[in-house]
């Protein structure tokens, strides 16, 4: 999960504490002709990468309104990322630019008193004990400095999303009679033709659109949930009735969604594993509320919630 430090091509040197960042910033001499560019590495050709004096405003208890303190910071294109306090806090700003070129700064900027991980692009402090934080994205992170390692000022607490698989194999064993019928079909021939079919489909269907599962489109906004509850009534009426042609166009649907184009044949293929994983995705998406228990997971430790999309993106639709 650690970051694979690169080549400090910028000869960036470790900042232990506020003491050293003071140093940096102090020997450095400006570089001429610059409004006080100070480069943070000691190759001094990389000056979008700087250390930088800002005055901010801190809490007191003996100054009511706040008092002003000077403060050093790790900066790159002109973001603040890494700031060090008189008091010996650490505040990281997850929320203002991240990339490769940020990591690898901050990496080898605090390289004497932290790590930085990455879990599937979710951001991590790594303590010397090991233990590994959350960076926030859409605001800053404070780190304290307690009994000699560094711990967030406020353990938010984090959740992931589990998948109650007993509700989830029900609606599977639910939908068993169109699952066995459509796999049956596209094992025997997985080529669906011309895509325009769907057209008829989703005329047959009566749907106003035939996306299912929430994607970014820049044109307009579907209606995903009308148009999965009416797919999930047509897959109701085809389990009481067994008409053979409405749980054919919806084969064509499920199959034509799921599938990939071929540029050899010139038709869309679909395979019966293809189908059954996007079938899952469907439910996953519709049946939401019921299908994912929120569980805490244990401060300090990393995660990835592959779950969690299910449950955001119903703020996208």
């Amino acid at each position: 999960m650690l970051y694979h430090q690169g080549y400090n091509s910028a000869r960036i040197k470790p900042i232990l504490n506020y003491a050293q960042a003071k140093e940096r910033y102090d020997k450095v001499v400006p570089i001429r002709g610059r409004d006080n560019v100070r480069p943070l590495g000691d190759k001094r050709r990389y000056t979008w990468l700087r250390i930088i004096k800002k005055t901010v405003s801190i809490e007191s208890a003996d100054h009511p309104l706040g008092q002003f303190a000077e403060v050093y910071s790790c900066s790159i294109y002109n973001k603040d990322i890494v700031d060090f306090y008189p008091s010996g806090d650490i505040v990281f700003h997850g929320e203002s630019y991240r990339g490769v070129s940020v990591m690898n700064m901050v990496t080898y900027a605090l390289s004497g008193l932290a790590q930085i991980g990455s879990m599937r692009g979710k951001w991590y402090f790594v303590n010397k004990k090991g233990q590994s934080f959350v960076i926030h994205e859409d605001k800053p992170t404070t780190f304290n400095l307690v009994d000699g390692d560094y711990q967030p000022s406020l353990n938010d607490k984090e959740y992931i999303y589990r998948l109650n698989r007993k509700e989830m194999n029900d609606l599977r064993k639910q939908h068993k009679k169109f699952l066995d019928y459509a796999c049956t079909a596209l094992g025997m021939d997985d080529n669906l033709g011309n895509l325009n079919d769907l057209k008829k489909v989703k005329e047959y269907l009566k749907l106003k659109q035939i996306d299912l599962i929430p994607v970014f489109n820049w044109n307009n906004k579907p209606d995903f949930k009308s148009n999965r509850a009416s797919v999930i009534k047509a897959l109701d009426d085809f389990n009481e009735s067994g008409d053979l042609e409405l749980a054919y166009n919806l084969m064509q649907l499920f199959a034509g969604i799921a599938g990939r184009y071929s540029y050899r044949t010139s038709q869309t293929h679909c395979s019966p594993r293809e189908l059954k994983k996007f079938f899952d995705e469907f439910l996953k998406h519709h049946f939401r509320d019921k299908l994912f228990v929120k569980e805490e997971v244990e401060v300090g430790k990393a995660f990835h919630d592959s779950n969690k999309k299910y449950v955001l993106s119903e703020q996208y639709e």
